[in-house]
């Protein structure tokens, strides 16, 4: 009877240890795992993220269009390229012609499709010497804007800007008033533009 017993104890061991050896997995085989998880995520990482399309924030493009008629009549909200739209006036003479142009003013507005986000006016200073009637309807007409637009008339540092002809940038809420004076290189005048914007978020 002995003899039997042990026979059986020697192959049970060998059954159990076969069992146990089958379903263990060698630390070779887990590294190789690790380090392709390891490798893929690296990938991943490293690829290029696609950029998200900007959010437009601004006005009904008809709306803005319209701001300031009846004195400066914009001809229809118009595509340019890509998602780039504008409408613009004709320029509006103030004071006489002589042997230069007179000085004159526009009202222009850009944006995309269904959203205008500028809206701009410029005044060109042909005849310096003759500025004071220009000024005092660039300044009515930025005040103009500025309530269409923002619900609030001119920040007194741009109002100032505009009276004197130089340049500044003034955020006011959720939008940025900026006066911008170019002096021209042929040296006989200038322009002044009043441009509202509003934030452009991704």
């Amino acid at each position: 009877m002995r003899n039997l017993i042990l026979p059986i104890a020697i192959a049970t061991s060998l059954i159990a240890g076969c069992s146990d050896g089958g379903s263990s997995q060698s630390p070779s085989s887990s590294v190789t795992a690790a380090a392709a998880a390891a490798a893929d995520a690296a990938e991943a990482a490293a690829a290029p993220q696609q950029e998200q399309p900007a959010t437009r924030s601004g006005w009904s493009p008809i709306e803005a269009c319209s701001f300031l008629e009846p004195t400066l009549v914009t001809r229809g909200y118009k595509h340019d390229f890509d998602d780039e739209y504008h409408c613009s006036s004709p320029y509006k003479d103030i004071g006489q012609s002589d042997l230069r142009l007179a000085n004159n003013l526009a009202y222009y507005v850009t944006g995309g499709a269904d959203v205008a986000d500028t809206v701009k006016l410029v005044l060109n200073y042909n005849q310096p010497a003759n500025a004071a009637p220009a000024t005092k309807q660039l300044v009515a007409a930025s005040r103009t804007l500025s309530l269409k637009t923002t619900g609030s008339d001119l920040p007194p540092t741009v109002l100032s800007a505009l009276t004197a002809g130089r340049s500044v940038i003034e955020v006011s809420g959720a939008f940025q008033h900026e006066v911008k004076r170019e002096d021209w290189p042929t040296g006989r005048g200038y322009e002044t533009h009043y441009i509202v914007t509003k934030s452009v978020e991704r």
